[in-house]
């Protein structure tokens, strides 16, 4: 799946480094961009298929060992991990630098990307927009301070009153 660089990334911007570095890659097979999702330590969990056209196929699949092979029925459970998470980890939870930039938190893959490719590294991505029970134990195991950048798409079920906002909730959660 990384052999490939996948083309509408580029089209929109993306660096093709930073999409290699990343281990974004592009199934030829299925039609889809695919992002790495790793646990904190590095260690590879899943991968997340985004379909490049309107596919009716499933949104998330999961490769064998020679990412030959499609899991079938697989349903991984990605809501454990923070997409990004294991490039900064091992940083925060071991320095004890003052000066050390903010952690970020975004929603999704792209997100997070952009974040990363304009220089703010220590960018995750909940992959949804709330934060689970998991993804907060292994960010409350790191220093802060957190800046929570959520999307604010139109129909989100969050109204902007104080207390029910998902940005103001997942800040009280890390704080």
């Amino acid at each position: 799946a990384y052999e490939e660089c996948p083309l509408p990334m580029l089209d929109i911007g993306f660096d093709e480094d930073l999409l290699f570095e990343q281990h974004i890659g592009y199934d030829k097979l299925q039609d889809r961009i695919t992002f790495a999702i790793r646990d904190y330590k590095g260690q590879l969990v899943g991968i997340s298929g985004r379909a490049c056209s309107n596919s009716s196929s499933l949104r998330y699949k999961v490769y064998d060992s020679e990412f030959s092979e499609v899991v079938r029925d697989y349903k991984p459970d990605n809501r454990r991990h923070l997409y990004g998470f294991d490039d900064f980890y091992a940083e925060r939870y071991l320095d004890l630098d003052s000066d050390m930039p903010p952690g970020i938190i975004v929603e999704g893959y792209k997100g997070r990307l952009w974040m990363v490719q304009n220089g703010w590294r220590h960018t995750a991505a909940l992959q949804g927009s709330s934060l689970t029970k998991p993804q907060e134990r292994v960010m409350n195991r790191v220093r802060g301070p957190w800046l929570i950048f959520l999307d604010n798409e139109p129909g989100k079920a969050f109204p902007d009153k104080e207390g029910r906002c998902a940005a103001i909730t997942i800040a009280r959660r890390v704080a």
